[in-house]
């Protein structure tokens, strides 16, 4: 009996836990980082280059390498659009899981190619609107070339979140 009262308790917890939109608000949570850094004046977000370039060139120093706040600047475009691609990957594999589940359809290859294909859409339209915030942002410019950037963190992403998926498939098979 006592058994049985923790495993409806543990039950209705996780059921819980599943229907909250942990990757719709993590995506939107990533949005509010991404854009709130356009969103900082220039000599704001210099000083965060200049603090995390002290950081990074005093650990290449062991190695004898040294880079410049141009660098640091357009990885962190880069790395920060490359977790944006997983995120949006994520997001898309499961609505359109739960799409397909709801209209009786088995996923197939073409509807996760369209949910890859979504998701860089998606990346890409993010990356112009992070260059539109920064034309009307004090002491910032829109670059192309940061667009291009960012489009390819999303790219990579993308890429990542398909070998993990592909993994992930692959161990479940093989265990059944």
């Amino acid at each position: 009996m006592i058994k049985n009262y923790f495993k409806t308790k543990h039950y209705k917890l996780t059921s819980q836990i599943k229907k909250f939109p942990f990757l719709p608000v993590l995506l939107f949570v990533w949005l509010c980082v991404i854009w709130g850094h356009s969103m900082q004046p220039a000599y704001v977000s210099s000083n965060e280059s200049g603090t995390a370039l002290v950081y990074i060139n005093n650990v290449l120093h062991i190695f004898g390498i040294e880079v410049s706040e141009f660098v640091i600047r357009k990885m962190a475009h880069f790395s920060e659009f490359m977790i944006l691609g997983i995120l949006l990957n994520a997001n898309m594999q499961k609505l359109t899981k739960s799409a397909m589940q709801k209209l009786c359809i088995i996923c197939t290859p073409i509807s996760r190619r369209l949910t890859h294909m979504t998701s860089l859409l998606l990346g890409v339209i993010c990356a112009m609107i992070d260059e539109t915030i920064q034309l009307f942002t004090y002491g910032r410019s829109c670059e192309v070339r940061d667009v291009w950037i960012d489009f390819s963190g999303v790219i990579l992403g993308t890429i990542i979140f398909m070998l993990i998926n592909h993994a992930l498939d692959t161990r479940f098979r093989n265990r059944n």
